[in-house]
């Protein structure tokens, strides 16, 4: 039996209507003003695609099987003989709740999530409201069908979990993060804002701003845009940071993740300071620092690295809620 999933709530319109509205207009600014810009452009285009693609589309109950199906790519398989019980949960929204790892409205809700009532969930949301949250053997599983009642009804019928309801967790041993964390974070942008500043002043009023594949200028302006390219992306990702550890240092369950995610930002930041420098560097000496396929390269690497080993930890403590290690 096949049940749809509802229809995205209007916090998840509202966000998606915003996130695709701002990087639509943000590759277009990137095309035309910063160096290197179409590939930021492409990576926020592919965020859009796979935002999409991994949103969940529909339920269905195939033989032994609770089948999660996604717009496009690989399903989620939950054996029935691995279900336990089940919750309705009114409003997944009023609970404590942060992502591990997942999406928060972009096209639904989806990925791990971590909760005090019921731990970490996999949620295959396209709202928060009237949710059915599913005990499997190792994982519990947040689902939205359009008719709720139905879909427990058939999940009752065909497993024997009509009479072992999931019963909310004890809240866990809070995990205190201090802000010392955040010194990475700090450093690298007094580091940036100051590089960028002292090379501001060097550069001549006219400079390359934009560069083709190759790597060769094909656009000039005033240096201003050097400026603001350089500061506005290190101020965004710095304060990305701090909102980070202040939206989840109370929920956590492991300092690693919190660091993890603060490491791959800084990261990230790093690369741009590295952007503005190849280009001051362009225009005061004619030539870039290293090849820009390199740096891209390298870049990308340590970001699949630490997108990997968060993964593996988020992975590794869904089933008790807290990092064993």
């Amino acid at each position: 039996m096949v049940f749809n999933t509802a229809r995205l709530d209007t916090t998840a319109v509202v966000v998606t209507i915003i996130v695709c509205t701002i990087l639509i207009a943000l590759s277009a600014l990137f095309i035309i003003k910063v160096p290197y810009g179409w590939l930021w452009a492409a990576g926020m285009m592919l965020i859009l695609a796979i935002s999409y693609a991994l949103s969940p589309q529909q339920y269905s109950f195939d033989g032994s099987r609770l089948i999660i199906r996604k717009a496009i790519g690989k399903t989620i398989t939950i054996p029935l003989g691995d279900i336990q019980g089940y919750a309705i949960v009114p409003d997944l929204a009023k609970i404590r709740m942060i992502r591990m790892f997942g999406n928060g409205g972009l096209f639904g809700y989806y990925g791990m999530f971590s909760t005090a009532e019921y731990g970490p969930i996999n949620c295959q949301l396209t709202r928060m409201k009237h949710v059915v949250i599913v005990q499997a053997e190792k994982m519990r599983y947040a689902l939205s069908p359009r008719d709720i009642e139905k879909f427990v009804h058939t999940l009752c019928s065909v497993t024997s979990c009509s009479t072992v309801p999931v019963e909310p967790l004890q809240p866990g041993v809070k995990v205190i993060v201090r802000p010392l964390i955040l010194i990475l974070p700090i450093i690298v942008y007094i580091a940036a804002i100051a590089t960028i500043l002292l090379a501001f002043q060097s550069l001549p009023e006219r400079i390359a701003v934009h560069f083709d594949v190759y790597g060769s200028p094909d656009r000039w302006g005033h240096k201003v845009s050097y400026l603001l390219s350089g500061v506005i992306p290190s101020t965004i990702l710095f304060a990305m940071n701090c909102g980070i550890y202040f939206g989840m240092r109370r929920t956590i369950h492991t300092r690693t993740l919190l660091a993890l995610l603060i490491m791959l930002v800084s990261w990230i930041q790093l690369f741009t300071l590295f952007i503005s420098l190849d280009t001051f560097w362009l225009n005061t000496r004619g030539n870039h620092m290293v090849p820009f396929v390199y740096a891209l390269v390298a870049f990308i690497s340590v970001v699949v690295v630490l997108l990997f080993v968060y993964y593996r930890i988020t992975m590794r403590i869904a089933p008790t809620g807290r990092d064993t290690d």
